[in-house]
């Protein structure tokens, strides 16, 4: 027997209904408070905790299995992905420090790629938007801004890295090109 949330009565965990034996195991409420097949039940709001708390339990197991932050390693890896295809900066060379290499966008940008939420775009989005960019390290990026570098020296990187692009162009998912981190974790033994 359960108890009833709203009215404290006791209800069972099986009931025969228009001759189909049903399971209440899984119901909060009595049938009386929440006639069966009715959509009442959980309130919006008691909806929207019971997923938050879900979805904080996966982050932490995540983050306990990865031994860091599941969200940042995933926008690492993702932007990991990109830089490995060109090995480091176009212009110098330089490819010591991941956060150091930065996209300049030669064209109509639609979004930033120093943003938050970048990386948790869908990937056509962000392929779209990379093949207007040519990778520089910190220092070429400011130089390209400040002129020192030739325009048609970025063009060119430019249509480079576009090339390198193109057979991720039409892929939809990340999960096809990019294993995920927590795959990546079980390989390692974590």
């Amino acid at each position: 027997m359960k108890t009833c949330k709203k009215c404290g009565r006791k209800f069972p965990v099986w009931v025969t209904f228009n001759g189909v034996r049903h399971s209440l195991n899984s119901r909060r409420y009595c049938l009386e408070c929440v006639p069966f097949k009715s959509k009442q039940g959980r309130t919006p709001d008691e909806k929207r905790t019971a997923n938050a708390i879900k979805s904080r339990k996966t982050w932490e197991k995540q983050k306990e299995i990865l031994g860091c932050d599941p969200t940042n390693a995933r926008r690492k890896q993702r932007k990991q992905f990109f830089l490995d295809l060109v090995g480091g900066c176009q212009f110098c060379g330089y490819n010591k420090c991941a956060a150091a290499l930065e996209f300049h966008h030669i064209r109509d940008k639609t979004f930033p790629f120093a943003s938050i939420g970048t990386w948790h775009r869908k990937l056509p989005n962000i392929v779209s938007e990379l093949s207007k960019c040519a990778v520089a390290c910190t220092r070429c990026h400011v130089e390209i801004h400040h002129e020192l570098i030739d325009n048609q020296l970025v063009l060119d990187a430019n249509l480079r890295f576009s090339t390198l692009l193109l057979p991720y162009a039409n892929i939809s998912l990340w999960r096809e090109i990019i294993p995920s981190i927590m795959s990546l974790a079980k390989h390692r033994g974590d």
